[in-house]
């Protein structure tokens, strides 16, 4: 079913004939574009009107099989421009009707948006009498309904499997399939389970709706004696619940949605176990770890970069090098921590297991370096090893971090390091030194940390 919020009253269908003076001949005059209590007006006025004086017409809607034709006695309009050229539209003030124990124009109106309404529901009508299975049929396409009629319980759930049905009115007692066992095959399976149904019966037993009821039924219709207004009032109930069940499914759709947007994007800002911790507990306690391996790299000379080129520039560039970073980085089961300006960090043997995370960082490092040197930029690595604790600290803008000496010291070390090199302390270099070329760069003062020795690797002694 189309969704009815934005549905507004069309009377384009609708057809005003002139009636001449013998009370039998009509004379097309054109398609309403408006309708109220007071007026109407038409475009494409086909057949013009004495002027000045009141004349009758007739007022026929596109569902005239259904409902009577309105009779009304209209006068042109008074203190209204002639009518446009393009489009011949004019208005006319509705005098009097003709009919008026019939219905009145706003029930007509009614009726039409009620008409509107209704024919956006498809409704499957099952019954082995033909003479109540029309009769249904006729009422409801009366209302507006798209209705269509079966005989049988195996063509109605084949035709429930390929076309879309709102509402399913079925019969209870009829031969090789009864209502009960098609009301079973429906309330079964998956794809029609949501379907309300109608039961249809002969007589109202106790025992009968009690039964239709308890397997799903959404109601219960008597045929005999067929009462028109039981028939509308119930099928419109049933539609009313399954109009608002959609909405809510729907709802329930778009927030699911919407939490695997939210999901996602949890993942992509922290650890998957950090993800779980925080949706169970509302809060991340951080944790120590005791052998990670920690890698800053920053970019050399990117403060003069920005002071001669535009900022979009800058960025541009700078995020093409910051992908190729993270790919990297995931390339060799590494981390990514954060980027704060041209910095770079990461931290392996955290998230998950490495057999040698500073050998993981090393390797990743060397890749970093020559991915730089393609885009005309030189890159600067600092690695360092031990213990420090991890995770999201705060209630607002969570971020995975992590934090102790060994964080302070890679940074030391990457800031102390050889320019287009990746630069290891004595602690990580001892868990590389035999998979490794390279070779002390002496000893440094770094800034809080005292006396350094810096090594550089070069390579893989066997790679």
């Amino acid at each position: 079913m189309k969704s009815t919020d934005s549905i507004q009253p069309d009377f384009s269908a609708w057809t005003l004939f002139l009636i001449d003076e013998t009370g039998i001949n009509l004379t097309r005059m054109g398609r309403i574009t408006e309708l109220s209590e007071s007026s109407l007006s038409i475009q494409q006025l086909e057949s013009v009107p004495p002027e000045n004086q009141e004349f009758h017409c007739k007022l026929i809607s596109p569902q005239e099989i259904y409902m009577a034709p309105l009779e009304l006695t209209l006068k042109h309009k008074e203190n209204q421009s002639e009518p446009r050229q393009d489009s011949g539209s004019q208005t006319y003030s509705i005098i009097e009707l003709s009919n008026p124990d019939r219905q009145t124009i706003q029930q007509h109106i009614t009726e039409r948006n009620l008409f509107i309404t209704n024919s956006q529901y498809r409704i499957l009508v099952v019954d082995d009498s033909k003479l109540i299975r029309k009769a249904i049929e006729y009422r409801l396409r009366g209302l507006g309904y798209t209705v269509m009629a079966l005989d049988n319980g195996f063509e109605a759930m084949d035709i429930l499997h390929r076309e879309d049905f709102d509402l399913v009115l079925s019969d209870i007692v009829m031969p090789n399939m009864d209502g009960y066992q098609l009301l079973e095959l429906i309330k079964r399976d998956e794809s029609t389970k949501y379907i309300p149904v109608i039961m249809l019966s002969g007589v109202e037993e106790v025992d009968s709706v009690v039964k239709c009821i308890k397997m799903g039924a959404e109601d219960y219709f008597v045929k005999h004696p067929f009462k028109v207004e039981f028939l509308k009032a119930r099928v419109s109930a049933s539609l009313d619940k399954k109009r608002l069940r959609d909405r809510e499914q729907q709802a329930q759709r778009d927030l699911d949605r919407e939490k695997k947007k939210s999901d996602a994007l949890l993942h992509v800002m922290l650890p998957a176990e950090i993800v779980k911790e925080l949706k169970e507990t509302g809060r991340v306690e951080p944790q120590r770890h005791e052998k990670v391996a920690v890698l800053f790299c920053d970019i050399v000379g990117f403060t003069s970069f920005c002071d001669k080129n535009e900022p979009e520039v800058v960025v541009t560039k700078l995020e093409q090098v910051v992908e190729a970073f993270e790919e990297l980085a995931d390339f060799f089961g590494l981390y990514k921590i954060k980027t704060i300006g041209d910095a770079f960090m990461a931290v392996g043997g955290l998230v998950k297991p490495l057999d040698n995370p500073v050998a993981k960082c090393v390797e990743c490092g060397l890749v970093m370096i020559k991915a730089v040197q393609n885009v005309d930029w030189q890159a600067r690595i600092g690695v360092h090893v031990g213990p420090l604790i991890a995770g999201v600290i705060g209630k607002q803008n969570y971020l995975f971090d992590v934090w102790g000496d060994t964080v302070n010291t890679a940074a030391r070390v990457e800031s102390n390091g050889i320019n287009g090199g990746v630069s290891l302390s004595r602690v990580a270099w001892e868990e590389v030194s035999n998979m490794f070329i390279g070779e002390s760069k002496g000893h440094i003062q770094a800034k809080g940390k005292g006396e350094l020795e810096i090594f550089q690797a070069f390579g893989l002694k066997n790679p």
